[in-house]
C-alpha cells in the first residue's frame, strides 16, 4: 500500500466475514453446466466459492458484501488518505487507535469522512483535523469496513458474473491442468482476462 504521498506502508488485510451470497447458486451453475443429477451439487457449490474468489484475488473486489480489517502500522503522513485496498467500499465501521502503551481508542468520525465514490475508496480527513500521533510502532490503527457491490447477486456487474461461470465450467470439465495439442497447461478459459481486466482495482 502506498500513501499519497509515495511513501510506502506496511499493512495487513484479513477478511472477518466472507461473502454469504455466491455470485451463481446451485441451480444456475447446474443450468450453465448443464448437469441435471444432483450427485456433484457440493462439487459444484464449492467451485462457485473458489470461481468467486479467484475473481476477487485478480481484481482486488468483493464482488457481494463481506467485512474486512485493515491493520496499518503507521497513520498516513502529511493529511494523506487512508487508501482501502478492497473495493468497492461500502461502509467504515471503526477505526481503532493504539497508543504506544497499547491501550486502544476508537478514533471520532469527527475526524474523517468516507470517500465510496472512488475505486479504490478513501478515508479522508476532515478539514483541520490530523492522525492520530504516538502510535505504538505495529498495528497502530485497525480499520474495519465492508466491501463489495451489494447483498445480492443481481448487484453484481454481469462481465464478472460470466467469468464466475467460465471458471466453474472450465474446472468442472477439467479436474486438473489442462495440455491440448503439446501446448502449455491451460487452467483458466481464454476469455477470462478480456472479462476480469476492466475491473481490476490498484491495491
Amino acid at each position: 500500500m502506498m500513501t499519497a504521498s509515495g511513501f510506502p506502508v506496511h499493512f495487513s488485510l484479513v477478511r472477518t466475514t466472507d461473502a454469504t451470497v455466491e455470485p451463481l447458486t446451485t441451480t444456475e451453475a447446474k443450468l450453465f453446466l448443464r448437469v441435471d443429477s444432483s450427485d456433484d451439487n457440493d462439487l459444484i457449490d464449492a467451485l462457485v466459492k473458489a470461481a468467486r474468489q479467484k475473481v476477487e484475488n485478480d481484481t482486488n473486489l468483493a464482488l457481494t458484501t463481506q467485512t474486512w480489517s485493515l491493520s496499518l502500522d503507521v497513520a498516513p503522513t502529511g493529511g494523506a488518505p487512508i487508501v482501502v485496498p478492497i473495493a468497492p467500499l461500502a461502509t467504515v465501521t471503526s477505526i481503532t487507535q493504539y497508543a504506544a502503551d497499547d491501550t486502544s481508542s476508537v478514533v471520532s468520525t469527527d475526524v474523517y469522512r468516507v470517500d465510496t465514490a472512488s475505486k479504490p475508496g478513501r478515508i479522508v480527513l476532515q478539514e483541520n483535523q490530523s492522525w492520530p500521533s504516538g502510535l505504538r510502532p505495529q498495528t497502530a490503527l485497525v480499520v474495519v469496513f465492508t466491501a463489495g457491490h451489494g447483498a445480492t447477486s443481481a448487484s453484481i456487474p454481469a462481465a464478472l458474473v460470466t467469468a464466475v461461470r467460465l471458471l466453474v465450467a472450465h474446472w468442472y470439465a477439467n479436474r486438473e491442468a489442462v495440455a491440448i495439442g503439446g501446448f502449455n497447461a491451460v487452467n483458466v478459459p481464454l476469455a477470462y482476462d478480456a472479462l476480469v481486466a476492466p475491473y481490476k482495482v490498484a491495491s
